[in-house]
């Protein structure tokens, strides 16, 4: 074909709700990450992120062809996965340097041998793939209605039960599928799909699933629903609409970067990715800048008997 579709699996554009998935983390890394340039965040550059950010572009246009097939239409208006991944490699690395390079092979080896374990399951009929959703959401304290937008990896309808389920792609590395997914249960990513998901296609909602592939056991993938979480998808309009208020109001705040204060917990500032991207920033303050002392009046008062006077 003369032109090709490439898809994008990234965010979502300037309305992602992955804006908010960084507030939540914590103030200061959506600042600097998003706010004050430039301190580019090098989240992308980890290995896990760069290997899953291929697998995603790979199987993007595996399911985008078996879409096509299914409907009737030519599979080659889309770019084969492998060339896909090979032109997501040229753009990435011109970002992030020779690093993504050796992330490239596994994720071409994970994308490979699904396609060829898995290519004659017709269970499911593919509806959409990366398809951006708009989704307008009411503030139950203000009345005030926000947007944001969200890409699903993939939404299909299962043949058997005929619901129709989003299926968001993940990569692991380990033979412990149980534990990786059952950590996605309180993400707001998930939240949302089940928050709209269950409006938008009613009663023939069929939940959210996680499509986990294995990176060390290349060619194991399994579907499995989310665990459920119904308390905190009832409180996402909360949880969303709070996030963008408290987002806005500091934008507008005089004290600048400093509106968004730092999670200050090690738990978020040192991850199994490792160190956050902005460590030395938050503990040494920005580069070329002088750290101002301020003299702080302290009054320290305790309770003679636990603590006691010495005197």
């Amino acid at each position: 074909m003369s032109t090709r579709i490439l898809l994008d699996s990234g965010p979502s554009g300037p309305l992602t709700l992955h804006r908010v998935q960084d507030w939540l983390r914590c103030r200061r890394f959506f600042a600097l990450s998003r706010r004050y340039p430039p301190f580019p965040s090098g989240m992308p550059g980890r290995a896990p992120l760069v290997r899953g950010s291929f697998v995603h572009v790979g199987l993007a246009h595996v399911f985008a062809r078996k879409m096509a097939v299914q409907r009737g239409a030519d599979p080659e208006m889309y770019y084969p996965p492998l060339e896909a991944i090979e032109l997501a490699r040229v753009a990435m690395r011109a970002e992030f340097g020779n690093f993504v390079d050796t992330e490239v092979d596994l994720a071409r080896r994970v994308v490979t041998a699904y396609e060829r374990e898995h290519r004659h399951e017709e269970r499911y009929e593919v509806l959409y793939v990366e398809q951006v959703f708009t989704i307008s959401v009411t503030s139950p304290v203000t009345g005030r209605v926000w947007q944001y937008q969200q890409r699903p990896d993939l939404i299909v309808r299962d043949r058997y039960t005929r619901k129709v389920q989003v299926h968001d792609h993940k990569t692991h590395r380990g033979n412990d599928f149980d534990a990786a997914m059952e950590g996605y249960a309180p993400a707001v990513q998930f939240l949302s799909y089940s928050w709209w998901g269950s409006q938008f296609f009613d009663e023939a909602w069929g939940g959210t699933w996680i499509h986990m592939l294995s990176t060390s056991d290349v060619g194991r993938a399994e579907v499995r629903p989310i665990v459920p979480a119904p308390n905190l998808v009832r409180l996402f309009p909360l949880i969303y609409t709070q996030s963008e208020e408290e987002m806005a109001a500091a934008a507008v705040s005089r004290l600048g970067l400093d509106a968004y204060t730092p999670a200050a917990n090690e738990q978020v500032c040192y991850t199994r990715y490792g160190k956050c991207d902005f460590w030395d920033v938050c503990l040494w303050g920005k580069p070329g800048t002088a750290i101002r002392e301020e003299l702080v009046q302290v009054r320290v008062t305790a309770d003679s008997g636990a603590f006691p006077r010495g005197d």
